[in-house]
């Protein structure tokens, strides 16, 4: 399955943070942090695809390696 998107500019511009345990807080119910299975702390550093994501790089969303125009992604 594939999903197309357009990525103009404006999407491609807006730049984010790689998220981390310390960056999600902690959870309402429980009051524990995010954290992997093993207890260590979470590093969002790869997208939904399995891209790497890097600091200071990302665009906005699930995928890191956009590209201005037509974009098809194999998602499944």
């Amino acid at each position: 399955m594939y999903l197309e998107l357009d990525a103009d500019d404006v999407i491609l511009k807006q730049k984010t943070e790689l998220m981390t345990t310390a960056d999600l807080g902690e959870t309402r119910v429980s009051e524990a942090f995010f954290e992997n299975p093993d207890g260590t702390d979470i590093a969002i550093d790869h997208d939904y695809l399995g891209q790497l994501r890097m600091y200071g790089e990302n665009p906005a969303g699930p995928f890191a390696k956009l590209k201005p125009g037509r974009n098809r992604l194999c998602v499944w």
